[in-house]
């Protein structure tokens, strides 16, 4: 018995360090986070225009229509310091970054879409970025499904990323992709149809959902976590998804928390593949293929 918890308790620390020496290095970047600067405010209507305007302090009204940027890589005379085209296995891929105090946003009715056809390339892959906010624009893969690599926002090095009002819409393997990100904010937002789960986030810190459905999501993992800090759903639905393994995959993580949240009609093998990773408060259960979990604070 002795050794069996000296065991735990040095696995405990190994943990620990992990995720202290993850937070050093988010916060490395945040700290590095200038104050926020005046937005040179721009309207596009056009992939073309969206292209050219992608830069530091900037705010792009993004009239109706639909947003290809990946489709531009074969036009000539394009001429951009933060959007660049990464060849995947079917297409390229527009990847924006180094970009400081962006905003995108389109008109309340999702009239603007940003979309790629090439089904491995991630639809707004963000990398080494700071202060992006997408605001009331739906993203996805169209006309084919998203297969292997192909996210909708995909976040590398990032800090203070925020979505909201938006739909992230699968095709797309997953709604939102991180790696090394950290203070994310995704509210009012609806992810539906990914073909491989909802989120998938490794070595990331300060991630809070608020208001956000989660549905029709399906294959592996709902959720998969690791090495994450500080993971919120407040008044999040978890809804008609149907996958694998376990709806929740946390690991090498602290426990996350779904607080006042649904979670109805999910098929999956089970909640959550260890049930001290899951802080439950004020969170209701209904007709999923799990067992309801109980709660001391009336969970049910």
């Amino acid at each position: 018995m002795a050794k069996r918890m000296s065991f735990s308790i040095q696995r405990r620390q190994v943990l620990v360090g992990a995720i202290a020496l993850g937070a050093t290095q988010i916060g490395r970047l945040s700290a590095a986070v200038p104050k926020d600067r005046k937005k040179k405010k721009i309207t596009v209507s056009s992939s073309r225009e969206l292209y050219e305007a992608i830069g530091s302090d900037r705010e792009i009204s993004l009239e109706p229509g639909l947003y290809d940027l990946g489709a531009l890589s074969e036009e000539e005379d394009l001429t951009s310091n933060n959007v660049r085209f990464e060849k995947v296995f079917d297409g390229m891929e527009a990847v924006i970054y180094n970009v400081k105090n962006l905003t995108l946003v389109g008109a309340s009715d999702l009239s603007a879409k940003i979309y790629a056809r090439p089904r491995y390339a991630d639809v707004l892959p963000l990398v080494d970025s700071r202060n992006v906010t997408i605001n009331s624009i739906e993203l996805g893969h169209w006309p084919d499904r998203g297969y292997c690599n192909g996210a909708v926002v995909q976040l590398t090095d990032c800090d203070r990323i925020t979505v909201k009002d938006s739909v992230l819409f699968g095709s797309g393997t997953y709604g939102i992709s991180a790696v090394r990100a950290s203070t994310l904010r995704c509210e009012d937002t609806k992810i539906h149809d990914c073909t491989y789960g909802i989120l998938s986030l490794r070595e990331c810190a300060d991630l809070r959902f608020k208001r956000c459905q989660m549905v029709d999501n399906q294959e592996f993992f709902g959720v998969s976590a690791s090495q994450v800090r500080r993971l919120t759903f407040d008044s999040c639905a978890f809804e008609d998804n149907a996958f694998k393994d376990e709806l929740f995959s946390v690991r090498d993580s602290e426990p996350i928390t779904l607080k006042k949240c649904t979670v109805s009609r999910n098929v999956s093998s089970g909640l959550i593949n260890e049930s001290a990773m899951l802080k439950l408060e004020r969170t209701e259960f209904s007709n999923n293929t799990f067992p309801t979990p109980y709660s001391s604070d009336g969970v049910s």
